[in-house]
């Protein structure tokens, strides 16, 4: 018993260990542990050049959200100086007052009621309640936020972009991966996990760039239409304050016509010199109006002859 106590207490790991789990052992060691230790770094390195596209992208991202919050703000759009200032002189009928504060700030209410104003000293007020007058406003806003309209566009062609980036990286990492199996067979794994590494890495960037793209481009579109419409209404209103005065007061609609944008009438340009006459004219002339000197002789001849019908005088 002594001994085989003895033979028990002999026994260790070394003892107990089976062939081939050595080399089993050490591979599994370094791979959980670069699994652990994974960085940013190695995510670029390992999803290849379509990556580094993919950051600039997400950066494109960021900096287009950032410049969306600051221009669709309701102060770009309708100032409420801008607001006051037009309504007070519409108050008076001020055209004039009204396009010059307009010039003073620039805006999208600005820009929908000059065009307004140009309707109404072309026309005259009576244009205010046609579809016309209408139609010539919300064009002013649409032209205005063209620039604004491009920068939430931008979204969505970031939101397509990205994806489609995405997949030509997994094609190209699974076209690698084939090609070192079909090189070298299946001997060493490593290589073609870094290909399909290469390939999930670069799908999943995309899709991470896409998202918030498509969100951000129906959340920024619907605040950019939500603004503009806004602004027609403010726009229109304002209109609506000033027919009411002219309604009130009894101003002609021609009256608008004389103010503001329209033009000077020009004053008629003098007439010009007669020519003067050349010296066969004058010497026409002068024989019509002045007679000769046998023409004198005659004349006074004809003049001191008596008639025969007249009776000497007695």
């Amino acid at each position: 018993m002594a001994q085989d106590g003895a033979a028990l207490g002999e026994l260790t790991t070394d003892s107990l260990s089976i062939p081939g789990m050595e080399e089993v052992a050490s591979s599994d060691g370094p791979a959980m542990t670069s699994g652990a230790e994974l960085t940013l770094g190695g995510l670029l390195k390992s999803g290849g050049w379509t990556m580094y596209l993919l950051v600039g992208f997400a950066f494109l991202l960021f900096f287009l959200i950032i410049l969306n919050l600051i221009n669709l703000q309701g102060k770009n759009f309708s100032p409420p100086s801008l607001s006051g200032a037009l309504s007070a002189d519409f108050e008076r009928a001020d055209l004039d007052g009204g396009a010059e504060h307009c010039k003073q700030r620039p805006s999208c209410l600005a820009s929908a009621v000059v065009a307004g104003l140009a309707q109404i000293t072309t026309r005259g007020y009576g244009v205010i309640d046609t579809e016309r007058f209408e139609h010539h406003v919300s064009d002013a806003c649409a032209r205005f936020n063209r620039a604004r309209a491009r920068g939430v566009n931008y979204f969505s062609i970031l939101a397509q972009a990205a994806p489609m980036l995405g997949l030509l990286g997994t094609v190209s990492g699974m076209i690698k991966a084939f090609s070192n199996l079909g090189r070298e067979g299946v001997g060493d794994p490593s290589k073609l996990a870094g290909n399909i590494s290469e390939a999930l890495v670069t799908t999943a960037a995309g899709l991470v760039v896409a998202l918030p793209a498509v969100f951000c481009y129906f959340i920024f579109r619907e605040r950019l239409r939500s603004l503009v419409g806004d602004t027609e209404d403010k726009a229109f209103s304002l209109f609506e304050h000033l027919r009411h005065t002219v309604v009130t007061n009894a101003i002609p609609s021609e009256a608008a016509i004389s103010m503001g944008a329209a033009p000077a009438v020009a004053a008629p340009a003098p007439a010009a010199p007669a020519p003067a006459p050349t010296a066969s004219q004058r010497l026409q002339t002068g024989g019509a109006s002045q007679p000769t000197a046998s023409q004198k002789l005659v004349t006074q001849k004809k003049a001191a002859t008596p008639k025969l019908n007249t009776p000497p005088q007695q």
